[in-house]
């Protein structure tokens, strides 16, 4: 059975600009999270072209939100980094991935930690990320793409 992203749909009005990626981290992530399940949904894409999802239409074209969540919002490291290493190379199911994105809209859609970000001025922006063949890979200053 499919997950209800619907109950999300407050927070995303709360706090996602209605145009753009938003003035602060906590608009920037509702935005990144929004797309990540949006290109989902409507075109297929994940945040890894590691990932052989089933139906998946172009897997990696995401993966600018995913490296940009993991460099600037440190309560997404460890939930994408255990996602990545869980599938790395590996088939995934379509609601497999579905209860990735849910993983992470329920915790990073939760309006105590984007209340915490509220106040903080955007960082970069959410499409400058480090781009890599469509790969989600956590970033260090070390990296060279």
């Amino acid at each position: 059975m499919s997950k209800n992203f619907d109950k999300f749909n407050r927070v995303l009005d709360e706090y996602m600009p209605a145009q753009g990626e938003g003035n602060s981290v906590a608009s920037q992530i509702a935005t990144v999270v929004a797309k990540m399940a949006y290109r989902w949904f409507n075109d297929g894409d994940t945040v890894n072209s590691d990932w052989d999802v089933e139906g998946a239409s172009m897997p990696g074209g995401v993966s600018y939100c995913a490296n940009w969540l993991f460099v600037n919002v440190d309560e997404a490291c460890s939930l994408l980094r255990d996602w990545l290493y869980k599938f790395d190379h590996e088939f995934i199911s379509g609601s497999m991935y579905e209860d990735f994105l849910y993983d992470v809209c329920t915790n990073l859609l939760d309006p105590d930690l984007l209340d915490g970000y509220v106040d903080e001025p955007k960082r970069d922006s959410i499409y400058a990320g480090k781009w890599h063949n469509g790969k989600f890979k956590p970033e260090s200053d070390d990296d060279e793409f």
